[in-house]
């Protein structure tokens, strides 16, 4: 298993751009990594890896904001106005972290400084971004939800595995109709901690190495 980080900017418009950003770098690791993503050229391929095979499976891996992000990636690839579809958009599988795609559970600048406070002040710029985004019933989230489900039936890939944990305090918990039910709950962790693996709680390691989604998506 080879593990990419993508580290997505901060430009306007931000989760249409920041997709657009994700987009460009899936292209560049699926279905063989460019090599000069790591400083290296083309021939020195077969020196870390001989023969490099092409992979096969992608599982795209968010948290948050980073949800909505890859959701939106993926369905600008899918929609029927898309000039090209990537191979890297039916090999992939969706497993979200305490998914923003239904907004946050507040409103208002008030609301987002009292609920986040000390604990979140890392987040709070790259949520300050997006805030409108991701409002409960922005058009940015109402028409994501619209147009991911509108395609689940012939891109049954748009489905997501969801993971949230019982004391969620930043964004609201929910699917959308075409993700697998029921989502899955962890009891006493929040919107950070969930994501956070660590000797005693490996739940989110094996929710990142689930392999169920394909054989459960729009049932």
């Amino acid at each position: 298993m080879d593990l990419y980080f993508y580290d997505y900017g901060a430009e306007k418009d931000f989760v249409k751009r920041s997709a657009e950003g994700l987009d460009k770098f899936l292209g560049s690791i699926f279905p063989r990594p460019d090599m000069t993503l790591f400083g290296l050229s083309e021939p020195d391929r077969s020196a870390i890896r001989d023969p490099w095979l092409p992979y096969n499976r992608l599982i795209l891996v968010g948290h948050s904001l980073g949800a909505v992000v890859i959701r939106e990636c993926l369905e600008n690839r899918l929609r029927p106005s898309s000039l090209e579809t990537p191979a890297w958009t039916s090999a992939c599988e969706l497993h979200l972290f305490a998914a923003a795609h239904s907004g946050f559970k507040f409103s208002g600048w008030k609301g987002l400084v009292y609920r986040l406070g000390p604990r979140y002040i890392t987040s709070i710029p790259t949520i300050m971004r997006a805030f409108d985004d991701l409002q409960e019933k922005s058009g940015t989230l109402t028409d994501l939800r619209r147009r991911t489900q509108d395609l689940a039936l012939k891109h049954p890939q748009v489905a997501a595995l969801l993971i949230y944990g019982s004391e969620e305090d930043v964004v609201i918990p929910a699917e959308f109709d075409c993700d697998p039910a029921p989502m899955t709950w962890v009891d006493k962790y929040d919107h950070v901690g969930i994501c956070k693996p660590d000797k005693g709680f490996t739940d989110p390691l094996d929710f990142v190495t689930r392999h169920e989604l394909r054989k459960n998506a729009g049932t």
